[in-house]
């Protein structure tokens, strides 16, 4: 274990060494380790990278996808460069959000929120950091229990059982993607705010001398500005 340890650390070193190399070059080339959240990753990731890559064909992605908890941790010990990750978590270098989307609930058919401790909920594993907020919402909203009858393993599979009509569900706006059939409405604390959920990027500060890393960190902050 001792070996395995140095040697993973030794790599990394390696790694980090043979970019700053090619970072000397001046120009935007180099390996960007990007660490992304799965969802994220899934909707929006695709068409920035296509963008980047043709404005940046010497940088090399590598990419690594997860639930937002498994990047974060990734980030932590350094094996990516930067992590975009949705929900809260810690971090103490450099981070700033990129977006901020409802939360909502969404339904085959109209459905009054009042009316939805009586209603079979389709529930689905998702990040660490979204589950306590939507239960949070739930206890400031009502006082009984959620009538969950089915506890799915993805996003994808809970919107394709409320699109049959089996009940509703609590989604990001992320994941409604396209689909018109579905009755949708932004669900709001008991004061009227609105509750959403933020999608992060986050680097340590020294990774900014990379430039693979600043040119990706300006790109997609730039993305989303003019959005």
């Amino acid at each position: 274990e001792f070996l395995l340890d140095y040697a993973t650390e030794m790599l990394r070193k390696l790694q980090e060494t043979k970019e700053r190399i090619k970072n000397m070059e001046n120009k935007v080339q180099g390996t960007l380790r990007l660490g992304v959240s799965a969802i994220f990753a899934h909707y929006n990731l695709p068409s920035i990278l296509k963008s980047f890559m043709e404005k940046y064909p010497d940088v090399e992605i590598a990419l690594k996808t997860g639930l937002s908890a498994k990047i974060h941790r990734m980030l932590q010990k350094e094996e990516v460069s930067i992590a975009i990750i949705r929900g809260e978590y810690l971090w103490s270098e450099e981070k700033s959000i990129l977006r901020e989307e409802p939360i909502c609930l969404v339904s085959h058919e109209p459905i009054e929120i009042m009316d939805l401790p009586y209603k079979p909920q389709i529930s689905y594993l998702t990040d660490s950091s979204l589950k306590p907020l939507v239960d949070e919402w739930w206890r400031d909203c009502f006082d009984q229990p959620a009538r969950i009858t089915m506890d799915v393993d993805s996003m994808d599979t809970c919107r394709q059982l409320v699109i049959h009509g089996l009940g509703w569900a609590v989604l990001p706006e992320t994941g409604l993607g396209d689909h018109n059939e579905l009755y949708k409405q932004n669900l709001t604390w008991r004061n009227g705010n609105p509750l959403t959920r933020r999608t992060w990027i986050m680097y340590q500060t020294s990774a900014m001398e990379l430039s693979a890393v600043r040119a990706f960190v300006e790109f997609i902050q730039d993305y989303f500005n003019t959005k």
